[in-house]
């Protein structure tokens, strides 16, 4: 019998299984938070009414339809048909999305940055608020993220050798990025920049590496023309912010925030010319969409670069693979340098959000704070109006900010309350409109409620609906970033 050692060798850790579990303790607290305004479009306007998958596919009336997103969640749902009524079972696909663009970066990556800075940014991408936060959403940011970091996988993989297996996986990630959302063909155009700037040189050398990516995305963009009135609508009419400087702006400090734990371990590369070639690509698509700003005069969401993530990130860590030693990144203080930066930033922006409510300022939407992330207000309220009735009081029609009203309306559904009465009288509307039914001199209700954020959002509401700012309110109850007021009219 031969002798035991003394010491057994260590077992690897299962770094990819802690990079999901961490992910899924990271998101936790926002995964069962209430559907926000998007959310809710999406699935009563695309995923619920539509008949098959062609139908969703051919309507684009405006741009919340992130087409091919909501054809993979139109497929869930008819899979699953109570994941409707669950914010936790909607939200599988795109978590499912964030997931496997951790696990294609972790193990993918590895060939360029070896294993362990490949986990290294897998974490640190995990931690990230731009990652996560947008990584669990019923939208189209997931699975754009994942098919970017896909074709940016695939398209190093063809410079290092083209094959027809990278070759079709490329076409296919070009033609679905457009078709999740058109802003995602930003990913093409800085992958194609950036492959302009690296070896190989010859031009027929350059043909035979990106035309998968040039027919891919110029069929994906190509599918817009059978939409092309509707999509010109929902150009002029989508929201974006006033100034395309702030968007710059915020892109180069969100950017930033979360590449701080590379940067800090950044050191001059003696091979810079990937990096700086994926830094320019992506700046010179963000620039493009800048200048070509929408009809409406105003710019893009900050949100809808998003998809630019993993190449920026990517950028960032390349110089670390010559300049830090492997096992640094694996360490305990390695680890902790990629997710703390992170898990800090994002409880700052939970923190700055619940100080801006109680400033009275508008919520903020950011990829540094969203109101709505983890946030369950309008299920609380709509289950408390919901409760005071099922008590026999007989509550005045509810008006709700409008940016709340598609959730809270959804909410107020599920709990079995009626949109109008019996006479067609609203029991619920969006608070920047009176309906004429109770303006009207005969009206039997002369009072509503309105649930605002805050005493400033109140006053914004009465000079919509031509109230004094004196305008006499009895305060009903506060909870969950809301206050319930009562108003009776003159």
């Amino acid at each position: 019998m031969s002798p035991r050692p003394l010491h057994a060798p260590r077992k690897p850790l299962p770094w990819e299984l802690l990079l999901c579990l961490f992910f899924a303790l990271r998101i936790l607290p926002w995964l069962q938070g209430d559907l926000w305004y998007d959310e809710v479009l999406s699935l009563e306007l695309f995923l619920l009414p539509k008949d098959s998958l062609w139908d969703v596919f051919q309507d684009y009336r405006i741009a919340n339809n992130h087409i091919l997103a909501n054809a993979i969640q139109w497929l869930w749902i008819r899979l699953l048909p109570f994941a409707a009524g669950s914010e936790l079972l909607l939200r599988i696909p795109p978590l499912l999305c964030s997931l496997a663009t951790l696990l294609l970066l972790a193990r993918r990556w590895s060939r360029w940055l070896g294993r362990p800075l490949a986990l290294w940014t897998g974490f640190l991408l995990a931690a990230s608020p731009l990652f996560a936060a947008f990584g669990l959403y019923q939208r189209g940011y997931p699975l754009a993220l994942f098919l970017s970091t896909l074709a940016l996988t695939l398209l190093e993989e063809r410079r290092e050798k083209s094959t027809p297996a990278n070759a079709l996986g490329l076409l296919l990630c070009s033609l679905g990025l457009p078709l999740v959302m058109p802003s995602a063909a930003l990913v093409l155009l800085a992958l194609f920049l950036a492959a302009l700037l690296l070896p190989p040189r010859p031009l027929l050398a350059k043909a035979k590496l990106l035309w998968p990516l040039i027919l891919g995305g110029a069929l994906g963009c190509a599918y817009y023309l059978t939409l092309w009135a509707e999509f010109q609508r929902a150009r002029v009419d989508s929201g974006g912010w006033a100034s395309g400087w702030q968007v710059a702006g915020h892109l180069l400090l969100a950017f930033g925030l979360h590449l701080l734990p590379a940067l800090l371990l950044w050191r001059r590369s003696q091979e810079p010319r990937p990096s700086l070639a994926l830094a320019a690509g992506c700046l010179g698509a963000v620039l493009l969409a800048l200048i070509t700003a929408a009809p409406g005069g105003h710019a893009p969401f900050p949100r809808v670069f998003l998809p630019l993530l993993p190449l920026v990130t990517l950028a960032a860590v390349l110089p670390l693979k010559e300049r830090q030693p492997q096992e640094v990144f694996l360490s305990l203080q390695g680890i902790a340098l990629a997710l703390l930066p992170g898990l800090l930033l994002g409880f700052l922006g939970d923190r700055l959000t619940q100080w801006q409510f109680a400033q009275g300022q508008p919520p903020p939407q950011n990829l540094l704070q969203q109101y709505y992330r983890g946030d369950e207000g309008n299920r609380i309220w709509s289950q408390t109006l919901a409760a005071r009735i099922s008590q026999g009081e007989s509550l005045p029609p509810v008006a709700v900010n409008p940016t709340d009203y598609p959730a809270f309306s959804l909410y107020w559904r599920f709990q079995g309350l009626p949109l109008t009465d019996n006479n067609g009288t609203p029991r619920l509307f969006p608070a920047n409109t009176l309906p004429r039914e109770l303006l009207a001199s005969q009206a039997r209700e002369r009072e509503f409620l309105l649930l605002a954020h805050n005493a400033r959002e109140l006053q914004d509401f009465l000079v919509l609906l031509k109230l004094p700012e004196e305008y006499p309110v009895t305060q009903e109850g506060v909870q969950a970033n809301r206050t319930l007021f009562r108003l009776r009219l003159p």
